[in-house]
């Protein structure tokens, strides 16, 4: 019988268990699969921020509700993001929003003028972006392939892509290590998957066995700031 997955996590309320050590679906001690059953789009360099102007300064969006609650775009455990300028700026943004378990995270990305700059966490819900200003420039962020997982990986068993394996390996980053603090440029406390080749389309279902860490399985404390 195909797993099913918790569909409800309250918004404004966090459901981090610390400490956590055991899932329904958990293979004998620290076996996981995660699977993205509800198909992805495809990753948008412009689906939060399109031509921001921040020639005015220092600056602050918040995203409409409408926004934050689409699961086609973030994905059930959340996505990396993108920031990328239209010219000369090394300024950095912080991206604020929510996991999945609705524990508040926040991000710096320093900016790379026309080159783009990826995150390393992955946000389910975005709320604010905060930047500091340049003349004449704009700047676009969205969500890229970087998949979070719904608990923390360790390492990685079989890749499986719309029903087969595969023969074109993702890049996947351990979670972060229990003991280590996040902060709001490490990496993701529950680790990310990032898929080659077979990549998010609004068609492709992407399904991951893993070891998980059985004495830490919702991570560590997110970054808030």
């Amino acid at each position: 019988m195909a797993r099913r997955y918790p569909s409800f996590f309250p918004q404004r309320l966090s459901s981090r268990v610390p400490a956590m050590a055991y899932v329904g679906g958990m293979e004998g001690d620290d076996t996981l699969t995660a699977r993205w059953d509800t198909p992805l789009l495809a990753a948008s360099n412009t689906n939060i921020l399109n031509a921001q102007s921040v020639s005015s300064g220092t600056g602050t969006t918040t995203l409409s509700a409408t926004y934050t609650g689409a699961e086609n775009q973030a994905g059930r455990w959340g996505r990396g993001v993108r920031l990328v300028a239209s010219g000369a700026y090394a300024q950095v943004i912080t991206v604020i929003g929510r996991d999945y378990l609705g524990q508040v995270t926040r991000e710096n990305i320093t900016a790379n003028g026309t080159t783009p700059v990826l995150g390393l966490k992955a946000f389910r819900y975005i709320d604010q972006v905060l930047w500091a200003g340049t003349a004449a420039v704009t700047i676009d962020l969205g969500f890229t392939n970087l998949l979070g997982f719904p608990h923390k990986f360790m390492s990685l068993i079989n890749e499986v892509k719309n029903g087969a394996l595969s023969a074109n390996a993702g890049t996947f980053t351990a979670a972060l290590a229990t003991g280590t603090a996040a902060t709001a440029t490490n990496a993701d406390v529950r680790g990310t998957y990032l898929p080659a080749t077979v990549l998010p389309d609004g068609t492709n279902i992407f399904e991951v066995r893993y070891t998980a860490d059985n004495q830490n399985l919702h991570g560590n404390r997110q970054f808030s700031g």
